[in-house]
């Protein structure tokens, strides 16, 4: 504690103060959101089934046509998730690069239409259960190296001709 206390001391009387810790909230406070804008209905034509580990319980299709990259670096898509016995939801999310977070914006109706979620937050990603294939997108299909969004005809190429997963 004298230690600190002292250190405390000296760096005020020699009048240099130490510069402040980072702060992630203020890294935070840098990035905005863009304003959101539901995509049409997915069509069946346009979903293409992601080729992911044995991890993920389900079948994953994305919509080709929904995938985009905002000035905020959001990786935008619909997503299709397929249960053993046929049943499917549809969900229209986003997945941040920079910090490996999701957020549903809007889940599917039996309307065929989009109903916004009501309080949607980011979340952490996880590697295991049901959203696991969130994951493998981030991993192999809609980050690069650097966490850094790919393009969105490259995340469609990555889709279309995948690369083995080794997990």
């Amino acid at each position: 504690m004298w230690a600190v206390l002292s250190v405390s001391l000296f760096s005020a009387c020699s009048g240099t103060v130490p510069p402040p810790a980072p702060d992630d909230a203020s890294a935070e406070a840098e990035w905005k959101e863009v304003e959101l804008h539901l995509p049409d209905y997915p069509q069946d034509r346009n979903l293409l089934p992601m080729s992911l580990s044995k991890a993920v319980p389900a079948r994953i299709l994305i919509d080709s046509k929904s995938i985009s990259v905002g000035r905020d670096g959001v990786v935008r898509y619909t997503v299709a998730i397929e249960g053993a016995g046929g049943a499917r939801s549809i969900f229209y999310e986003g997945i941040r690069c920079d910090t490996r977070e999701f957020k549903q914006f809007a889940f599917g109706t039996a309307e065929l239409a989009f109903a916004p979620v009501a309080q949607p937050v980011w979340s952490k990603i996880f590697t295991h259960g049901i959203g696991a294939f969130r994951y493998e997108a981030y991993r192999y299909y809609f980050c690069a190296v650097g966490d850094k969004p790919l393009k969105p005809a490259d995340i469609v190429r990555a889709i279309r001709y995948p690369q083995p997963i080794t997990e």
